[in-house]
């Protein structure tokens, strides 16, 4: 079994800074990422630390525009891995299918991204720094 450390909860929404308006009046907000534009994925994301809570990636674009038409917003969980091309070939030995294949993230700085349909949903693997 592969090492995987928790990162975030990635989050759909149809406009980041007013789902950014609606967290900041429910939660207590401790850090947020610029918004910016990820040219592989086709989405504009920013990450929101919620004090005492998880990191949120707010991410709207083409990619999730079926799944917010649906409300459905909660729709991946991203975790850290040493080796991104063992824990693909590992996931894939437990019913995993690679639906995007390793790229560079921005908002991550150009660390790459892979990402996953598990049994239990959406998943994204990031590179460790």
């Amino acid at each position: 079994m592969v090492k995987m450390d928790f990162h975030h909860i990635g989050i759909a929404c149809h406009d980041i800074a007013q789902t950014l308006n609606s967290i900041r009046r429910f939660h207590n907000v401790s850090q947020e990422s610029a918004i910016i534009h990820d040219p592989h994925q086709d989405a504009d994301v920013c990450l929101v630390s919620l004090a005492g809570g998880p990191v949120l990636e707010l991410v709207t674009g083409p990619q999730v525009a079926g799944l917010i038409k649906n409300h459905i917003t909660y729709y991946h969980v991203c975790y850290v891995v040493d080796d991104l091309e063992q824990s693909i070939a590992e996931a894939s030995k437990s019913e995993a299918v690679l639906c995007s294949p390793p790229k560079p993230a921005p908002l991550f700085q150009g660390r790459r991204v892979a990402f996953l349909f598990t049994p239990a949903g959406m998943v994204e693997l990031l590179e460790r720094e």
